[in-house]
């Protein structure tokens, strides 16, 4: 584990926690599909930074709790803790994760195949995205994504977290208790 400062959730607010990963992955996605049904041309498209800016950051936080899902599972397995590092830093966190050995079981849950080597490539040069997207007006360069790998690998992600979810986590009634207590009403 890391020696940088970790976040500790409550093994109930797991679930919430994916709930929360999944509607930001569908609202990235929704987003991306609305953009594109305004118009034909591409270079329409790459011109609406300011929909891009959302619709990146959005699909890059998304990323980012999956992978802190992962390292809580993970770490209340072996120190009875859910904890992860904080930080938005993707390559931190999947290293966190430790699942470079499961990442041909990710593999297997998306419809293209991709080599762990494409993954790691991916997170390293997104390591930042979500903070460079989110504050893309600041930057004085170009910053860019490849958003159909971005595309599958949340997918990936997201079927990785049902499948381990589904396995393994098996919450107490006292537990839930932290779902009900953390529940938003509108």
């Amino acid at each position: 584990m890391s020696q940088t400062q970790l976040t500790e959730v409550k093994y109930g607010q797991l679930l919430s926690m994916k709930s929360t990963a999944d509607g930001f992955k569908e609202s990235c996605f929704y987003l991306m599909n609305q953009l594109l049904k305004e118009t034909n041309e591409e270079n329409y498209v790459l011109t609406r930074v300011d929909l891009m800016s959302v619709i990146i950051s959005v699909g890059m936080f998304s990323l980012e709790l999956y992978l802190k899902i992962i390292s809580a599972m993970n770490n209340y397995k072996e120190i009875g803790k859910c904890q992860f590092i904080k930080t938005h830093n993707l390559m931190l966190l999947y290293d966190d994760a430790n699942i470079s050995d499961q990442v041909s079981f990710v593999n297997d849950n998306t419809e293209i195949k991709f080599a762990n080597s494409e993954l790691e490539s991916f997170l390293s040069l997104q390591k930042d995205g979500f903070e460079e997207w989110r504050y893309s007006f600041c930057s004085n360069e170009n910053i860019n994504i490849d958003f159909p790998m971005l595309s599958i690998i949340l997918n990936a992600f997201q079927n990785f977290v049902n499948d381990l979810m589904d396995k393994e986590y098996i919450p107490t009634n006292k537990q839930l208790k932290d779902i009900k207590e953390h529940s938003i009403s509108l």
